[in-house]
């Protein structure tokens, strides 16, 4: 086991990636001769709907050569995240629309393959990592075309298999924390869900970047050492304690929910927050999860937003829901913090990409620790994650 990292390290910022800046420029034009083929395998789905029954493996998906200012990357891994099969169960229909097959999956580590025109940043063979822009998913393929702007070269410390775990989650995370909670060095920060691929990801951002004193976390048993592993200092097993109760009045700085549901919320959230707006709520998971983005969830999502926002203006904490946007440079800072060895990739289990909806199954289940990956270019059996990969 590998000595913990000091969260006394200078937090790094977010900067424009330069790493291209002694590289050749490129011609512009599409480099596309022996790089992309007709057609490839892919994980879709034909009409929205239980994973088990429209998710399907198909060989022949037409490959599209990348747009001006695109990047045709060759997918190595992928990453399976629970807005995967909430968008195949049709949770935000009114944003992904009707027509089908849609491809699966966001996050990505490969290879560039081929390059659209105006694209001066990266060249053909460079290996990079990211996530694709909603809605237009589906890293669950041989290829995918990503915007150079949002793109990143890959951890050079890292397998494809564990850059893949990072995008969405790191990005996310980022987001919250840094952009919106603000969180500070020596705060107090409580993770509901800290086992989870978001959750974990926010224990180690708060404590190896951010530089947070105290930070709580909920969890089951079984994942309380898991969790004190990637440097949680409190742990609530959720299944036994109520967190609203053991931390009501204790002036928590940030409440980060990974949860949602009716066991997190706003309302419970201010029970532990510190009074006045210094304090902040930031949920991932705002509404009601099971409703998703059709006209029901719409209508809790703005039940609780608007009665945030209302005690807000009266003197509460903030109320952050927070929508991801897709940040190239955020990206980058990702990057570093992984090879600095300041964040681990944590992966549950590897499957196949003709084993996609048995990983959306145990995903959905929601009983993960860390992530679930798709190896896609090494088509080996199923298996579980064995590597430790120690702070």
């Amino acid at each position: 086991m590998q000595e913990q990292p000091q969260s006394d390290q200078q937090p790094i910022e977010v900067e424009k990636n330069h790493e291209s800046s002694s590289k050749a420029p490129q011609e512009h034009h599409v480099h596309t001769k022996n790089a992309l083929p007709e057609t490839m395998k892919a994980a879709i789905y034909t009409a929205y709907g239980g994973v088990d029954s429209v998710v399907r493996y198909v060989e022949d998906y037409p490959v599209l050569k990348p747009a001006p200012g695109q990047v045709a990357i060759k997918v190595y891994s992928a990453s399976v995240n629970p807005v995967d099969w909430k968008i195949i169960k049709g949770n935000f229909s009114l944003i992904t629309g009707s027509s089908f097959p849609k491809r699966i999956g966001f996050d990505f580590s490969g290879v560039v393959a081929a390059l659209g025109p105006d694209v001066r940043k990266f060249k053909v063979g460079d290996e990079v990592f990211g996530k694709t822009a909603f809605p237009n998913f589906g890293s669950c393929a041989e290829y995918v075309n990503i915007p150079e702007s949002i793109l990143s070269y890959k951890p050079n410390n890292l397998k494809h298999e564990e850059a893949a775990t990072l995008p969405l989650v790191g990005l996310t995370v980022f987001q919250a924390l840094v952009d919106e909670a603000r969180l500070m060095p020596g705060q107090s920060i409580l993770i509901l869900g800290g086992s989870g691929g978001t959750g974990s990801f926010a224990i180690q951002l708060a404590k190896y970047h951010l530089s947070a004193g105290r930070i709580i976390t909920t969890c089951s048993a079984k994942n309380v050492e898991f969790v004190k592993s990637l440097g949680a200092d409190e742990v609530i097993d959720y299944t036994q304690e109520k967190w609203n109760h053991k931390l009501r009045g204790q002036n928590i700085d940030v409440v980060l929910d990974c949860v949602g549901g009716p066991d997190s919320s706003y309302d419970l959230a201010r029970a532990v927050l510190k009074p006045g707006s210094d304090a902040a709520y930031c949920t991932i998971a705002p509404g009601d999860q099971n409703k998703g983005f059709g006209f029901g969830g719409i209508a809790t999502l703005a039940s609780q937003w608007l009665g945030g926002k209302f005690s807000q203006l009266t003197g509460g904490p903030r109320i952050h829901m927070i929508s991801l946007k897709d940040n190239g440079e955020q990206l980058n800072a990702i990057k570093e913090l992984a090879q600095q060895s300041r964040l681990r990739p944590l992966i549950d289990q590897i499957y196949t990409l003709q084993e996609t909806k048995e990983a959306l199954a145990k995903n959905q289940q929601g009983r993960t620790r860390g992530k679930i990956v798709i190896r896609i270019v090494d088509d080996s059996p199923k298996t579980e994650a064995t590597t430790e990969f120690q702070l």
